[in-house]
């Protein structure tokens, strides 16, 4: 079984939107829940200022009581870009995260199993 549900929200008064993704699916061994959001906060400036490498950042935890994996993945920045003449910088936070919940006797199969697939 996989649902898949979309939301969106705009905010005009902050220059905020956000749009995400929810998945969730379960099969014989697992039930895994993956959410993808990506966040854009605009506005006006005067001048760039200098831009740096956007900022990432990778978490990986395991819960052997709860039988629960999840991961997060996450990037944030910011660009600029011009519109009737104004230059808007954006600044963004892109995230994924996934969860696995194991069902009781197929916990977390080896990584041989799972790279062979």
């Amino acid at each position: 079984m996989k649902e898949l549900k979309f939301r969106r929200s705009i905010n005009q008064d902050k220059s905020l939107k956000n749009f995400s993704v929810c998945q969730e699916s379960e099969d014989k061994r697992s039930v895994t829940k993956i959410r993808k959001s990506f966040i854009y906060l605009a506005r006006h400036v005067e001048q760039a200022s200098e831009l740096n490498a956007p900022e990432i950042f990778i978490k990986k935890c395991v819960d052997n009581e709860r039988m629960v994996e999840s991961f997060r993945f996450k990037v944030k920045g910011l660009f600029y870009l011009t519109h009737n003449r104004m230059l808007i910088e954006v600044r963004f936070c892109h995230t994924l995260k996934i969860g696995i919940y194991w069902k009781a006797k197929y916990f977390s199969p080896k990584k041989s199993v799972v790279l062979t697939k």
